[in-house]
């Protein structure tokens, strides 16, 4: 769950209806959307194998600064009314929870790397899907890739399955977003596993 959702939370705000969406499957999350919907200019299956690859990298990339224990960031008052500006939220929404938020500021705050697993989960979906020929678990936005010629080479495969593996290794990740998500997570390693060799 972004850090945005929670921070609004604790003071006692829901404003994941203006925040876009989060739940605990593969698509249900504004990062793996944004990510799929980014596929639609990807018109070649080298262009979308490489993109799928840049994903787990990706996340490879964050995992070694989550074991580093350099996967922090500082807070500030600017970054924070940024997003919530991005999310929606009314003048006075920002200003009330800006000003609950103000001893927060310049505080190291723990990246948990949600946004590069969630695009990570969606990344090794597609392969799967591809793989199989069953684009069913891919959101009906994506369904366009199945009109994309492609084969995903096996040290993709590979990437996506070592992608999901440190996912679920991230306990931080886990805990923030529940059992659901992990239970969904592990489908997610089941399905690619039949396809890495």
């Amino acid at each position: 769950m972004p850090i945005i959702v929670r921070l609004t939370r604790a003071l006692g705000h829901n404003l994941d209806s203006r925040m876009g969406i989060w739940a605990p499957t593969s698509f249900e999350n504004d990062q793996a959307l944004d990510f799929l919907l980014a596929l639609e200019v990807v018109t070649e299956g080298n262009e979308l194998v490489s993109e799928l690859a840049r994903k787990f990298t990706s996340y490879a990339e964050y995992d070694k600064k989550r074991i580093s224990k350099t996967n922090t960031y500082v807070l500030t008052e600017p970054s924070m009314r940024a997003d919530l500006v991005r999310a929606g939220c009314s003048e006075g929404d920002i200003e009330h929870l800006l000003s609950g938020m103000s001893t927060s500021f310049g505080k190291e705050i723990l990246d948990s790397g949600a946004s590069e697993a969630y695009e990570a989960i969606a990344a090794a979906e597609i392969v799967f899907a591809i793989a199989s020929s069953d684009f069913s678990a891919v959101h009906e936005d994506g369904r366009f890739l199945m009109n994309i010629p492609c084969a995903v080479p096996s040290h993709v495969v590979c990437l996506g399955k070592q992608a999901i593996e440190l996912i679920l290794l991230n306990k931080p990740l886990l805990k923030e977003n529940g059992g659901a998500w992990k239970r969904n997570t592990q489908r997610v390693l089941e399905r690619i596993s039949r396809h890495a060799t």
